[in-house]
């Protein structure tokens, strides 16, 4: 918009020109201004301008930088370290466990803003979990100031997360940290991106389960009560909660004393046929320990 203060001998023309490096000439290299100009390229430009009036006073150029982007970031990568057991996609914890959560994006153009770290309870979809079924945190990449957002102590905690080398420039790689509750629970693990123009990537699933197993297993046996008058053969039969991480062993011993420690891995049913009161003790542990 040309303004000359009064008394003016009018605009003769107000004339722009757009590049990248901040040296174009409106007068030389730049075309008339008769309507809104469109700034297409992806990046920095520079919208370089100025009018003349008729009696020839030009103005000084006016450069103003321009930044578009108009390309979503990029999922990198995910890891994950310090589960208690592995199988498959998922990553078994127990209760006061640490694990630590590496994510990586990149943004070439308007670079990373902010990383979403988000757990969606028995595969809900982020933003769409029942109350208290999404545990979500953030991190701000440039300031590296951490968000503690939606919580839910009794399943997790998001404890903190941090840059992972240099993160000001177009790479944004956090370690995460979150410690287990006392809850258990199944949790699909779900990353999420927004650039400096606020582009979003879009929530990515990393391919991974984060699993609570809390509970100890218990282990019963089939040992008759009082004196037998033959051989017998005790079963021992082990058993854990719905969520369950799996048997790692079951160990027992035997003695007449009440004492021995369970050290034999249990496989098929104990022979007991000796004389006089037998103990067999036993127990058991699953995956997560």
């Amino acid at each position: 918009t040309p303004i000359d203060a009064a008394p003016s001998s009018g605009f003769a023309m107000t004339r722009c020109c757009i590049d990248t490096t901040n040296t174009c000439i409106p007068e030389t290299e730049g075309t008339d201004y008769t309507v809104p100009v469109p700034i297409p390229n992806q990046g920095r430009s520079y919208f370089r301008y100025n009018s003349k009036d008729n009696a020839g006073n030009t103005q000084t150029i006016v450069s103003k930088p321009i930044d578009i982007d108009l390309v979503a970031p990029t999922y990198v990568s995910y890891s994950v370290s310090g589960c208690d057991y592995t199988s498959g996609s998922d990553c078994w914890v127990k209760a006061g466990t640490t694990t630590t959560h590496k994510i990586k994006h990149t943004d070439a153009t308007s670079t990373p803003f902010k990383q979403y770290l988000t757990f969606a309870k028995d595969g809900c979809s982020p933003n769409n979990c029942p109350a208290n079924n999404e545990i979500k945190s953030y991190i701000s990449v440039d300031s590296g100031s951490f968000t503690d957002w939606m919580v839910n102590n009794a399943y997790m905690d998001i404890t903190s997360a941090a840059c992972v080398g240099s993160c000001t420039g177009t790479t944004a790689e956090e370690n995460w940290q979150v410690t287990t509750g006392t809850t258990e629970g199944s949790f699909k693990v779900w990353t999420f991106l927004y650039d400096q123009a606020s582009l979003g990537l879009g929530y990515t699933y990393v391919s991974r389960w984060y699993k609570i197993d809390t509970q100890t297993p218990t282990t019963t046996d089939d040992a008759p009560v009082g004196w037998q008058s033959a051989q017998i053969a005790v079963t021992l039969t082990p058993s854990d909660s719905a969520l369950s991480s799996g048997f790692a062993w079951t160990k027992y011993c035997t003695d007449t004393t009440n004492t021995c420690t369970p050290s034999t891995v249990y496989s098929d049913p104990i022979s007991i046929s000796t004389e006089d009161v037998s103990y067999i003790r036993y127990h058991s542990q699953d995956n997560v320990g």
